[in-house]
């Protein structure tokens, strides 16, 4: 009798235990929905038509006109995906059913969508651009336009220990090339003089019969001191800037004719930001001279992951101070993007007038500007992303002409303009060995 009695109890528990399970299994897997509402960042109204993905099981539902939708989940981890042609695309992790539950069971969730500014007004330009030294073993790192000719660096054979420099025609032949393992960087003047810059000397060089020739040389104190500083050069003056040792100010001065000495025209950026970072690089260095005569390996692994940290926020707190400076006609032109302001000033009168950069900025701005010697146009670089636009501006009035998108290519840099086309280094997503210079008009 006991054993039959425990026996019933047995499967009875089992019984009890398999539904359990069951009811777990299929509380899992039950569909659970996500609802909610998608808001306008700025103006705070509700978005019609966006696209609502969940990637896992590429489901797909659209907002109404106010704004709202609802979305069937039934698979954890999954990412939600918010996209509309005219705002910035979103994307929102839940881990599993408990997070779900726990942060989006709620019938009144919010999500919000920045304005994509880029997606308005574009100009039309051809989609697939021109690669050049397609046939050559080449990995381009940098180049310059010098009249009709290409001046390049890069590894032959896409090795980084044979980095060398070479001409080529507008086509990407190469014409020569030559290798200079301590090559950096090339630089172009404002007189259009191009540089070899190595790692403890400038060469400046010119071009002949298809080969560079070395003009002249300098050490590269020199070169960065009293070369690279300066931005236009004329009869009648020359105009350079400085830039404080942080980075955060930039102060930039005149030479009037045969004077020897400098007049302060105009000064970007903020000198307290250079204060400030100083002292908290003056308050690390005292943390470390307090603690390496410890020899404790775990204290000083601490405290430069602290230091590391601290410099990181700074750094991305207290951005670099550039602004470009070209020459108008018998008028400077001063572009400061930390003030947002165009300065244009007149050396023979003592007078400047100054012009709000009317573009929307924020932090994706790369603070680059390409001016297009043979149209005399300017463009500012932004970065959306991994993708990258040029903004033209007028000049007299700081506003915006038209917009420019470099399509299907990320990962750009270099990019120069000349006579309405882009030039650019593509880096493909195995890295710098496979960099090829293109071109694209529009």
């Amino acid at each position: 009798m006991i054993l039959i009695v425990k026996s019933i109890r047995r499967i009875l528990f089992t019984v009890l235990i398999g539904c359990f399970l069951i009811c777990s299994v299929f509380s899992q897997n039950q569909p659970l929905i996500l609802s909610g509402l998608i808001l306008d960042a700025t103006t705070r109204t509700g978005i019609p038509f966006v696209n609502v993905t969940d990637l896992k099981k590429k489901a797909t539902t659209v907002t109404d006109s106010t704004g709202r939708f609802k979305l069937v989940v039934t698979e954890f981890p999954t990412r939600i995906v918010f996209q509309q042609v005219a705002y910035f695309p979103d994307t929102i992790v839940i881990a599993s059913n408990r997070d779900f539950k726990k942060n989006y069971s709620r019938e009144d969730n919010f999500f919000f969508l920045r304005t994509n500014v880029f997606m308005i007004n574009e100009v039309t330009v051809r989609a697939n651009a021109r690669k050049l030294f397609e046939e050559e073993p080449f990995a381009i790192l940098e180049y310059q336009l010098v009249k009709d000719h290409i001046v390049a660096m890069g590894y032959r054979n896409y090795n980084e220990l044979k980095k060398e420099v070479m001409v080529a025609d507008m086509n990407g032949k190469v014409l020569w090339s030559h290798p200079v393992p301590k090559v950096d960087e090339l630089f172009r003047d404002c007189l259009g003089a191009l540089y070899i810059v190595e790692r403890d000397s400038a060469h400046l060089v010119y071009i002949h019969a298809d080969s560079l020739l070395f003009h002249s040389s300098c050490g590269i104190r020199y070169f960065i001191e009293f070369i690279r500083p300066v931005h236009v050069v004329t009869d009648s003056l020359t105009v350079f800037s400085k830039t404080s040792s942080g980075k955060q100010y930039q102060t930039c001065f005149l030479i009037r004719g045969k004077n020897t000495e400098a007049e302060q025209i105009y000064q970007a950026g903020n000198v307290g930001k250079e204060a400030g970072l100083k002292a908290v690089n003056q308050q690390i260095k005292s943390a470390f001279q307090g603690v390496v005569t410890t020899n404790d390996v775990g204290v000083l692994e601490a405290m430069y992951r602290m230091a590391f940290a601290g410099i990181r926020d700074k750094q991305m707190n207290y951005r670099t101070v550039h602004t470009d400076i070209f020459q108008d006609g018998d008028s400077l032109l001063l572009f400061d993007f930390t003030a947002g302001s165009i300065i244009k000033f007149s050396p023979r009168v003592d007078k400047y007038w100054k012009y709000p950069i009317q573009v929307a900025f924020n932090k994706d701005w790369v603070h680059r500007l390409h001016r297009d010697a043979v149209t005399n146009r300017y463009y500012l670089e932004f970065a959306n992303g991994t993708y990258s636009y040029l903004i033209e501006i007028d000049p007299g009035t700081g506003t915006e002409v038209r917009k420019i998108p470099i399509p299907t290519y990320n990962h750009v840099d270099h990019i120069q303009v000349n006579d309405n086309r882009i030039w650019f280094l593509h880096q493909p997503d195995f890295g710098d060995r496979g960099k090829k210079l293109f071109y694209l008009d529009f």
